[in-house]
């Protein structure tokens, strides 16, 4: 059996080696450019061609567009019928052609948004009618994204490879080749780790307009009912250390500052001013993770939506703080309901081992003077107090959950 890699590792050294080598090469183009001219279509032995890729390197990943921009080798390998010549003879086992002067396959990326840039391209053909398209290109190719765990998602862009030919006329069937990835060859990228390259394979109903999965020995095949498809799934994961530093841990630090503004006494007046500080510096957090995260209304990510209820949590942290530091500063005639007297100001202000004569826990009246248990100014602001202690706990519990949440996508 022919070995691939000899034909692709070798190369024409156009030597003088005889007086008749030139004849030779003459004599060895004219044959190939009988059989696989721009002119020619060539006869394919089993109709059938091997097709190789391998990824050189992830130039960018645009999730706004869809798209992965790449450098790849890109492999075809068929054998055409009526090609040889005696080696022994004429002195030469291969030959390298420009691929522009040659005809190519039918063969498209079916994905392909844009062919940036060909670096390389070149045909060689061996002297028992083997033919190898050798190219090197930069492609732009759709990808469909999802951002749900961003900034730790795993995203599988593919790159497939199908016939070209339109309805009613035979396609190629098409077979992977064995085309491994040496570890120098891959350019590694700064955003995104690269985990390998899986195989599927895809079959298009020619007339019924339907695709369905198929195997590799359907896809070998020459028939002409289908289209074929080989598709090379690129498995990526983002490498999410910049994330982190820049939006992940300034967005927990906030968030377990929040119940310190329940924490300082309400007599401090420095309680309002830290909760706006805290919403501001969630905005401005916000704003550095609209320009970190992907713009797609697809998939919005797991992150975005716990950022936004932290921004709405400490929103309604400044709210209840204006109502308990306007209870707690107005001047109070009447006590407190009995109901809401006996269920906070006794009960739960004993779980919490507050009293109403504790002028640390409550601070003084509105003149300065100790507080009394009988006063209704001094009720009120008990109630304040125990209003704290409960916001208190109910923010730590959901900054926990939420804190929880994070670490669970990680």
């Amino acid at each position: 059996m022919f070995e691939y890699w000899k034909l692709v590792s070798s190369l024409l050294i156009c030597a003088y080696t005889s007086p008749t080598f030139l004849d030779n090469v003459n004599t060895v183009k004219e044959i190939i450019y009988t059989q696989v001219s721009k002119s020619a279509i060539p006869n394919i032995v089993d109709n059938a061609i091997g097709v190789g890729l391998q990824l050189r390197n992830i130039l960018l990943v645009d999730e706004k567009k869809s798209t992965m921009t790449s450098t790849i080798y890109l492999l075809y390998m068929y054998r055409v019928y009526n090609i040889s010549w005696n080696k022994t003879d004429m002195e030469i086992e291969v030959c390298e052609m420009p691929a522009d002067q040659l005809w190519t396959p039918d063969l498209i990326i079916t994905n392909l948004v844009n062919e940036i840039n060909v670096g390389y391209e070149k045909t060689i053909i061996g002297n028992y009618g083997h033919v190898a398209l050798v190219k090197i290109a930069t492609v732009e190719t759709y990808c469909q994204y999802n951002l749900k765990l961003f900034p730790f998602d795993e995203q599988t862009c593919y790159i497939s490879i199908g016939n070209l030919a339109p309805r009613g006329i035979r396609s190629y069937g098409l077979y992977n080749l064995d085309f491994p990835l040496r570890a120098n060859e891959y350019k590694p990228n700064s955003l995104w780790n690269f985990e390998g390259i899986t195989i599927s394979y895809a079959c298009l109903h020619k007339y019924l307009d339907y695709e369905t999965n198929c195997n590799e020995n359907d896809v070998m095949s020459a028939n002409d009912t289908f289209f074929k498809d080989i598709k090379y799934i690129i498995n990526l994961k983002r490498a999410p250390l910049f994330c982190i530093c820049t939006v992940l841990l300034p967005f927990l630090a906030l968030s377990l500052m929040m119940p310190l503004i329940f924490i300082l006494p309400p007599s401090s007046g420095e309680r309002t001013t830290l909760a706006v500080t805290i919403i501001l510096s969630f905005m401005i957090n916000f704003l550095m993770l609209g320009a970190v995260i992907p713009a797609s209304s697809v998939s919005f990510p797991n992150l975005g939506i716990q950022l936004l209820v932290a921004t709405l949590m400490s929103a309604s942290a400044i709210l209840l703080n204006t109502l308990i530091m306007a209870m707690f500063e107005t001047n109070h005639k009447d006590p407190p309901p009995y109901f809401i007297k006996e269920v906070f100001c006794v009960r739960l202000a004993k779980v919490f081992m507050l009293k109403a004569n504790q002028k640390a826990n409550m601070g003084s009246d509105l003149k300065g003077k100790e507080c009394h248990a009988t006063s209704a100014n001094c009720q009120w602001q008990l109630l304040c107090i125990v209003f704290d202690r409960l916001l208190v706990c109910a923010f730590t519990i959901a900054i926990c959950l939420l804190a929880l949440a994070t670490f669970q996508i990680i």
